[in-house]
């Protein structure tokens, strides 16, 4: 918590540019140093000498005269801050966030809205200065005709230019901006810092809700295990699942079209309500999320989400509505019922399975990025490999 919207600055580097004349035309290119302990990476584009970011660098492509996508274009690496992530800005939405990859391998996906766009549409406000500022200092070399090697630190780019200030006021240096969730992806490694909690990975498009999720179960297991409330722990589980439950509809109203009627049912939609919820994403998505579980278990948590009910607005006291709607036999109206940590354990293991079945359905609708999965997954089967060594 102590780093959140705390300003990240830019990593320091050195950047170098260079003119030299060949066959009587004049050439230039870019490059970067730097010498601190600190993890950097390096990723380039291509903009117009007017500061406009076009297209993607290839650095690899590169090497072999990549030709630039428009003439008299320049060459911008964007270096990672000293957190070792790239601020992104959502062209779609506005929303910022910070990574670790900035979508070379596939389009970076919005961790808030999941919308796509290329690695030059979704720069930072402070990314957008620096290209500028490069753009700008490059022209200038260029303009005094002579050859040489020029050097700049980063930090120092904005001294005696005039830029486009994005939004707000003039900055001293370029910085990005801390946010209040950093997470790992699952699937594909990736690091994500986000506003909130809940959102897309950058890279693959991976929801991190389920890992929210098993994170949240495991905190109500472990009160349980050290003496804590069943009844209460029960209201946190189902509580947890309605959270992301309804985050999944949430995303899913927003990139399919519906009809009025099925848009306003699953703008109150209610993933407390296990039965009627379950009924309705197989019927409207096709989605199961009691897939592989029996009858009886399907039923058990059916039970015990009524119970959770039951404890949040009846302080426990059995109903005529939960006898009809439970099929609860074990009790009687009016009586008071004291939840077991069994039951409540049971449930957990049960919600887990329900979870993974949410996100396995919505991702069948919402497909994810495979390459970034697929490269993360021969990385760790090298890592293993060297380790059995």
């Amino acid at each position: 918590m102590d780093e959140e919207f705390k300003d990240i600055p830019i990593s320091n580097v050195e950047i170098i540019f260079s003119v030299f004349t060949k066959d009587g035309k004049q050439f230039h290119s870019t490059g970067i140093q730097y010498s601190r302990p600190l993890p950097l990476t390096v990723y380039g584009i291509w903009a117009l000498r007017q500061g406009i970011p076009i297209g993607v660098l290839d650095l690899v492509q590169q090497q072999a005269n990549d030709p630039a996508p428009y003439p008299e274009c320049f060459q911008i690496l964007i270096a990672t801050d000293e957190g070792a992530m790239w601020g992104r800005k959502c062209p779609h939405c506005g929303g910022y966030w910070r990574t670790a990859s900035p979508g070379l391998v596939q389009t970076a996906i919005c961790c808030y809205c999941g919308g796509h766009s290329e690695a030059h549409e979704c720069l930072s406000d402070a990314q957008r200065v620096y290209v500028e500022a490069c753009c700008t200092l490059f022209q200038r070399a260029l303009d005094e005709k002579r050859e040489g090697r020029f050097t700049i630190p980063a930090r120092k780019l904005l001294e005696g230019i005039e830029i486009t200030v994005v939004e707000g006021d003039r900055p001293e240096f370029f910085a990005e901006k801390g946010r209040q969730t950093k997470f790992s992806c699952t699937a594909c490694g990736n690091r994500n810092d986000i506003l909130g909690r809940y959102g897309y990975c950058c890279s693959c498009g991976t929801r991190n809700d389920l890992d929210m999720f098993g994170a949240d179960i495991d905190l109500i297991r472990s009160a349980l295990n050290n003496g804590g409330s069943s009844s209460a722990a029960l209201k946190e589980a189902v509580d947890a699942f309605d959270t992301i439950g309804r985050n999944y509809a949430r995303q899913l109203l927003s990139k399919i079209p519906m009809t009025s009627a099925r848009r306003t049912r699953w703008e109150k939609a209610n993933f407390a309500q296990l039965s009627d919820v379950s009924a309705d994403l197989l019927r409207d998505f096709d989605i199961d999320i009691l897939s592989g579980l029996d009858a009886a278990d399907a039923n058990r948590a059916n039970r015990m989400f009524h119970r959770r009910h039951l404890f949040t607005h009846r302080g426990g006291i059995v109903d005529e509505k939960y006898l009809e709607e439970s099929g609860d036999s074990s009790v009687q109206l009016g009586q008071l019922i004291r939840e077991t940590n069994e039951n409540v354990h049971h449930l957990l293991s049960l919600l887990t399975r329900i979870g993974r079945n949410l996100q396995r359905g919505f991702h069948s609708i919402i497909p994810v990025h495979e390459e970034p999965i697929r490269y993360h997954q021969e990385h760790l089967a090298r890592l293993k490999r060297a380790k059995e060594r």
